[in-house]
């Protein structure tokens, strides 16, 4: 691989009639540090995408606050915390609980597609039974 970019640099070099060194410090002085623009729709929607997404549009939204992303961060925080505590009642020894978390589980799942529909149109429109809770719970961010 290496040498495949030696070659790619001699022969721009040849092109371009530049001295090789010349292109490295081209190459090195035309990086540029480009901060990513996200709009709020933008935002709420990668706070859906995983984990990782949720983290993302965190930081993304913490250092320009916009209130539909703050919205839709709130209730995915509230979904997943939600489906892992559904998940650790799971666990428990408890005859018939696996088939009960299961169960509501879906309806974790239900939850999610139902908030990535609303985050899809642009509007805060808060999730059946627990999204009023969700906005209370977690309102600082």
């Amino acid at each position: 691989i290496l040498s495949m970019l030696q070659l790619q640099r001699n022969m721009t070099a040849k092109v371009l009639n530049l001295p090789r060194r010349h292109l490295y410090l081209t190459a090195i002085t035309n990086l540029e540090a480009k901060p990513i623009d996200m709009d709020a729709k933008t935002k709420s929607i990668v706070a859906h995408l995983t984990i990782i997404g949720w983290v993302i549009a965190l930081v993304m939204n913490s250092s320009e606050k916009d209130e539909l992303a703050s919205f839709y961060l709130r209730q995915m925080l509230g979904i997943v915390l939600l489906g892992v505590a559904i998940g650790v009642v799971g666990w428990l020894p408890i005859p018939g609980i696996g088939i009960i978390s299961g169960i509501l589980y879906i309806g974790v799942i239900v939850l999610w597609v139902i908030s990535l529909i609303h985050s899809l149109s642009g509007e805060a429109k808060l999730i059946p039974v627990v999204g009023e809770h969700f906005q209370n719970w977690f309102s600082s961010l």
